[in-house]
């Protein structure tokens, strides 16, 4: 899913828009909306949590540099509009594809392995509502700020890895539960005076990733100590439908 999706949301929206002036100003109250979209996660690098232990996995002055790859975006959420300058709402993300591929860095150098990613992410969010300040500055077209604060549960899977020395591994995966933020731009657009759709992008913090503890080779397997990653910044980009009662 690219950008041009959204884009293309949004024109298809104006080219159904509203019989008359009226249904512009969507009413104060309870809604429910829907999500889909993509994230698009950005670079991290992971170093050993204990990299003096004899079990180190990775040892000191060692790191993986690793891409996050993309995923699809599903949500969903009830909130209520306050008045027209101002709504809050509770949403669930949930982003099942993305992915961590690296290699060694330091004393790692030559050590390559990906895992898969997934990541749900709980979030209280309020909202601006620009309209509501400027009405019909923009006709029906009503944009917004976003900002919001949650729980991100960061699940990275088994990872298939190739030893510096060329032998072949899995480490164990793990989830990370994490405090997580995140802020963002948009605009709704009413197609009937109690649903509209909203084109949104939003930019999420959604903590640190964690690897497990056992190692397995061909000679079996061993319990390391566990490689950290920082923060995994994600950039979403999504459609949403938004029904109000």
């Amino acid at each position: 899913m690219k950008p041009v999706v959204v884009a293309a949301g949004v024109a298809l929206a104006a080219s159904a828009g509203p019989a008359s002036a009226e249904m512009w100003h969507l009413p104060d109250g309870a809604y429910v909306r829907a999500d889909l979209g993509a994230g698009f996660g950005q670079n991290l690098t992971f170093t050993d949590t204990n990299p003096g232990a004899v079990n180190a996995f990775l040892g000191p002055n060692a790191g993986v540099a690793s891409s996050t790859g993309s995923s699809v975006l599903f949500g969903a959420g009830i909130g209520l509009r306050i008045n027209p300058k101002f709504r809050v709402d509770a949403t669930f993300d949930y982003l099942p594809s993305l992915s961590q591929s690296g290699s060694g860095t330091g004393a790692a150098a030559g050590f390559s392995g990906h895992a898969d990613l997934d990541a749900a992410v709980a979030m209280a969010n309020v909202y601006v509502d620009l309209d509501g300040f400027f009405p019909g500055l923009l006709g029906p077209v009503q944009p917004f700020l976003s900002a919001g604060i949650g729980v991100s549960s960061n699940t990275l899977g088994t990872a298939s890895a190739i030893s510096k020395a060329g032998v072949p591994l899995t480490l164990s995966g793990a989830t990370q539960t994490n405090f997580a933020w995140g802020v963002g731009v948009g605009a709704a657009y009413p197609l009937t005076p109690k649903l509209a759709v909203e084109a949104s992008y939003k930019y999420l913090n959604l903590g640190s990733l964690i690897t497990g503890t056992t190692a397995t080779g061909p000679a079996g397997s061993a319990i390391v100590t566990a490689a950290k990653s920082g923060d995994l910044d994600v950039h979403t980009l999504a459609l949403s439908l938004r029904y109000t009662f």
